[in-house]
């Protein structure tokens, strides 16, 4: 065995005969490294006795593994008046700095000196009784369970201390727990009871708890340290027998002995207040728990715990005080209590436990102080009548479940503090209408949102898609909920989720207002139902001024086309084709159409209206306008906003206004300022040769080619062609048009009469270009692609010939070729010299000269730079 340094301790008592030495102290080490032994150890002691020198062999003496040493002290008293003389051995180890989790068995080694008598009483680890000693011969004592049942009652006896300990029992009605026992001819005291001797019993009714019982596994330093009686749900009361050292009770409640720690309040006890003792600081785990008859519980202020699920599913209680000096809810403290109304957390709580408040289905606000900085799973599970929650500003983390199943959660803030989002932390929140996860979140968890029918999600901040399994991010989540993400991530998430993803607002650029009212502004509308080609096509715009109560309004007109394979042909045929629609003017945003039989403007739009400001309520109807939105609907790149209208407090989004544009169904469509039923379709807003909304699914095929000469003419022919790109000094020649024509595709589309070209995916200024065979530029424009989705160049009139387009910007060029198939006026007819088609444009250099045409370097055009390579 190993040698170790030891302590000699002298113990003097006032009835020693004679001194004992403690000396030779050895162990042999930690025999299993790890938490526990691999096999059962039984602790035994070994004593042999040789003239005055005892030795002694601990066996199996658990400890901490990082014990480096054992401090050994004994005394030995004589007996007086024929008792026995008593030995006393105290083994304590010696630990270092840093704790180990695991226990270990040791054997330990000593001896004792000058001990004269062979018979005494031993008091020693876990033997206490007499011994009698031969000379040289071994001694053996084995600490000894065994499980046995008496009188109906199951134990557990230590058979070398004769203590019982009473176990799992399923007893029925009242239970006296006996001081002592009788088995196989030994009598055993009955100091120990389980801690789930009786635990989740349901048909135990009353105990009585004698003097005995002291601790809960044998142990004397461990005492009483649980509830045995959580969850017994027909007991209604406990007894303690007086003098008991470490229980009382008061009125049926078990306290330990000094009340300041309350063990177990009895389940079936019918009283529907209790106001817990003054001097209480500890509430037990499961104290209360499954009480059905509780209402209201008053805490004194000196409560400092709450034990795990104290108010576990006491399903009548509706209100708890929390004192001040809780530091932290554990979990399940008011799981299930359907009843709970409201509560208090107290100011200095940092933590909220697993399933804190899981099924508190009354509950309906919740505030958290600021001291909370940290939860774990499911606060807030299944607490379904929960409207509004304030959290706390010091928030690390939503975590997962938290508010799973809150089907009436309308309102909520996310702290700038909050980091993660996790899974589930939102699912099935159905009443949650909008949500803003601030610039810190930047990672989320699976079904986050699922089962939620959002109407906006605002995710301000990048999200970390290596921390975030992705995939399911949105998986159940409405595919109608508009996403606004950062702009560099506006590709991922539309590669996960169905529905709408838009950069968010201040990303998306700061686009100026557009008025609604502009010269040469032309919409033209589809007839719904009349196939694909549309055979039913009508154009709006503007023709002439009037002044009207002072107001210099534009006269808006009406041109309708009809295809003779329309089915109501004949009908509106009759019918005259060109009306006019009202005179109309725009003030401060806001565009009004005046009223020709009430004699009065009324409004149209409103776009200076802010985000959900309302725009009409009576009794059965509310209408309010939605948030700004840019960049995210097709063939639009302005600003728009969603007219919502609310029916029976159920929100329908009808109709969406544009910017500049009207609504989505023509400038004359607004929900609420009538024609509801309107049976057209906006197919395209332009503004001369500015394509400004495009829908592009349809064809027109109705619009006689003559009228394409109009100033409303768009013939709407604008698709998405390959595109390809020119890198710097790769300008495409006039030359190479054979292999331009299959190899550099131009980026949109030409027929005789028009040359469409798609600007949907540009986003910066733009040059456009359009050279014929001679190089001569026949058409030139700069072009803020940010603002409009395509160009529409009517070339009508172009000479029979090859011609190259180019559009470009400092970074990319597009390029490519077309011809023109029908004979016009002549190339010179149509454009005299360069300057003409340019003579709207204004073009400098950096020291502020005019040019007549763009120069390599950078360029000054209508105030906007152009860098041409």
């Amino acid at each position: 065995m190993k040698k170790l340094l030891f302590l000699f301790i002298l113990l003097l008592s006032p009835m020693m005969a004679s001194a004992q030495t403690v000396s030779d102290v050895q162990n042999s080490g930690c025999l299993y490294e790890t938490r526990g032994a691999e096999s059962q150890t039984t602790p035994t002691i070994v004593l042999t006795k040789e003239g005055s020198i005892l030795s002694m062999e601990m066996r199996n003496f658990i400890s901490n593994c990082f014990t480096s040493d054992f401090v050994v002290k004994s005394s030995m008293s004589e007996g007086s008046d024929g008792t026995p003389c008593s030995l006393t051995v105290n083994v304590t180890p010696v630990t270092g700095g840093v704790l180990a989790s695991c226990l270990c068995p040791y054997n330990v080694s000593f001896t004792v000196r000058d001990l004269k008598s062979s018979s005494f009483y031993l008091d020693c680890w876990w033997y206490k009784g007499m011994v009698e000693l031969k000379e040289g011969e071994p001694l053996i004592l084995e600490d000894v369970y065994e499980d046995v049942t008496v009188d109906g009652l199951n134990y557990t006896l230590r058979k070398t201390l004769h203590h019982a300990m009473l176990t799992k029992n399923d007893w029925v009605g009242e239970v006296r727990i006996p001081s002592e026992l009788t088995y196989g001819g030994q009598t055993y005291s009955v100091t120990s009871i389980h801690n789930e001797a009786f635990m989740e019993n349901t048909t135990l009714t009353k105990v009585y708890i004698p003097r005995t019982i002291k601790n809960m596994d044998f142990s004397e330093e461990r005492g009483i340290d649980r509830n045995p009686f959580a969850r017994c749900s027909a007991l209604k009361s406990i007894e303690v027998e007086e003098g008991n050292p470490v229980l009382c009770t008061v009125d049926g409640v078990l306290f330990n002995k000094e009340k300041t720690r309350l063990y177990s309040y009895p389940a079936a006890d019918s009283r529907t207040s209790y106001t817990v003792p003054d001097g209480v600081t500890i509430i037990d785990d499961m104290a209360f728990a499954s009480n059905p008859h509780l209402v209201n519980v008053s805490l004194p202020d000196g409560v400092t715990l709450l034990g795990t699920s104290a108010f576990y599913d006491c399903t009548n209680l509706e209100e708890v005080n929390l004192p001040s000096g809780i530091k932290r809810l554990q979990g399940y403290t008011f799981y299930n209590c359907q009843h709970l109304k409201s509560i208090t957390i107290p100011d200095g709580v940092t933590h909220l436990g697993i399933n804190l408040f899981n099924g508190c289905t009354n509950l309906t606000s919740m505030t958290m102080p600021e001291s909370v900085t940290t939860t774990d799973y499911s606060v807030f599970e299944n607490c379904k009548s929960l409207k509004h929650v304030t959290l706390s500003p010091n928030l690390e983390q939503i975590n997962h479940k938290m508010f799973l199943n809150c089907s009436s959660l309308t309102e909520i803030q996310i702290p700038k503090s909050v980091t993660s989002v996790m899974s589930n932390a939102f699912k099935n929140c159905k009443a949650l209408k909008k949500l803003d996860l601030p610039e810190s979140v930047n990672r989320l968890g699976n079904y986050v949102f699922s089962g939620c029918k959002l109407e906006s999600l605002y995710i301000l901040g990048a999200i970390d898609f290596s921390r975030t399994d992705h995939y399911w991010l949105f998986d159940g989540m409405s595919i109608q909920t508009k996403v606004y993400v950062q702009l560099s991530q506006v590709d991922k998430f539309k590669a996960i989720y169905k529905g709408p993803v838009y950069p968010l607002p201040d990303q998306a650029g700061n686009i100026a207002y557009r008025p609604f009212i502009e010269e040469g502004k032309v919409w033209k509308l589809g007839g719904r139902g009349s196939a694909n080609p549309v055979q039913l096509v009508e154009y709006y715009y503007f023709d002439g001024d009037t002044i009207i109560d002072g107001k210099t309004c534009k006269q808006m007109m009406c041109q309708r086309y009809v295809n003779p394979d329309h089915p109501n042909y004949e009908v509106l045929a009759k019918v005259p084709s060109l009306r006019n629609v009202g005179a109309w003017y725009e003030e401060d945003k806001k565009v009004y159409v005046y009223d020709t039989i009430d004699k009065q403007f009324n409004i149209r739009f409103d776009f200076s209206l802010d985000a959900y400001e309302p725009l009409y309520n009576d009794e059965y109807n509310r209408y309010v306008i939605g948030p700004r939105q840019t960049g995210g609907l097709k063939g639009f790149k302005g600003v728009y906003r969603d007219v919502i209208w609310y029916f029976d407090e159920v929100p329908y989004v009808n109709t969406t206004w544009l910017e500049g544009v009207g609504s989505i169904d023509g400038p004359i469509k607004n929900l609420y300022f009538g024609s509801e039923y309107y049976a057209l379709f906006m197919m395209s807003c332009t503004v001369g040769d500015e394509v400004i909304y495009l829908n592009d699914e349809y064809e027109d095929g109705t619009t006689p080619e003559g009228a394409r000469k109009k100033r409303f003419d768009f013939t709407h022919t604008v698709k998405i062609q390959p595109k390809s790109r020119i890198k710097s000094g790769e300008r495409l020649r006039a030359g190479d048009a054979e292999a331009s024509e299959t190899e550099q595709p131009l980026y949109g589309e030409y027929n005789d009469l028009q040359l469409d070209i798609n600007l949907d995916p540009l986003d910066d200024a733009y040059q456009v270009r359009i050279s014929n065979e001679s190089g001569r530029v026949v058409y030139e424009k700069a072009v803020n692609a940010g603002s409009i989705v395509a160009l529409s160049i009517d070339i009508s009139s172009y000479a029979e010939g090859r011609y190259t387009v180019t559009v470009e910007n400092s970074q990319e060029s597009f390029s490519g070729v077309f011809k023109t198939q029908t004979a016009g006026i002549s190339d010179a007819g149509h454009l005299n010299d360069k300057e003409e088609m340019i003579n709207d444009i204004l073009i400098y250099n950096l020291q502020g000269q005019r040019l007549s045409s763009l120069q390599k370097g950078l360029n000054i055009v209508n105030g906007q730079k152009i860098y041409v390579k």
